[in-house]
């Protein structure tokens, strides 16, 4: 029985889906889908397996394995091989033979078809943004600030050109925990706006001759 080494592999299908390979000493192959790099589905087959799988074409789990990555490598280069994702749980493969007895070429398919994994739903996966959540409050937020940096911008010069933080800010913020929950774009900037706004460098103030 023919041993090889340790052997992992991952190709990506298109923008969205990937797919892993693994295979070990005399051991199946194993294939997992990946869904943005979250596995969604897997299957493994053994010799026997890929045999019938590929209709005797592979006739070992590792014969599989060199086939499936040969082809994923040169896929753009080789129009008549194809490897294309049907759905979320269907692999489809095509490949050209070559008969030399004939001088007759014949395309070779075969489908796999992958196990979903039990917490993969298609109809829940959920987008990770950092997009907010409503729009029109953002948008009145935007407003807000750029009023107030106009309005901050108009009356520099009135103020002075440095103010020290006090004590009782410095104390404030020093003892501050963590926050373990997150807050409001709104609670953020009226923090800003309290402790932070009032105490600049000094660096844009026209009396300022840094």
């Amino acid at each position: 029985m023919t041993s090889y080494a340790l052997k992992i592999g991952e190709y990506q299908l298109n923008n969205d889906y990937s797919i892993q390979f693994k295979i070990d000493l005399n051991s199946p192959i194993t294939l997992k889908l990946c869904h943005n790099y979250v596995v969604i589905g897997s299957v493994s087959f053994n010799n026997d397996q890929c045999s019938l799988l590929t209709h005797q074409l592979c006739e070992t789990a590792n014969d599989l394995y060199e086939l499936l990555t040969d082809l994923l490598s040169t896929a753009s280069s080789s129009p008549n091989s194809k490897i294309c994702l049907v759905g979320d749980d269907h692999l489809n493969v095509s490949l050209p033979i070559y008969f030399s007895s004939r001088n007759l070429t014949k395309i070779w398919s075969f489908t796999i078809e992958f196990l979903k994994s039990p917490s993969f739903n298609n109809n829940t996966i959920e987008e990770i943004t950092l997009d907010p959540l409503d729009w029109t409050d953002t948008k009145s937020l935007g407003h807000q600030i750029m009023d107030d940096m106009i309005d901050y911008l108009r009356d520099l010069r009135f103020r002075p050109t440095w103010r020290p933080v006090p004590l009782a800010v410095q104390e404030s913020l020093a003892q501050q925990d963590i926050p373990l929950k997150s807050q409001t774009p709104w609670q953020v900037y009226d923090e800003v706006r309290s402790l932070i706004f009032p105490y600049p460098l000094g660096n844009i103030h026209p009396r300022f001759w840094g």
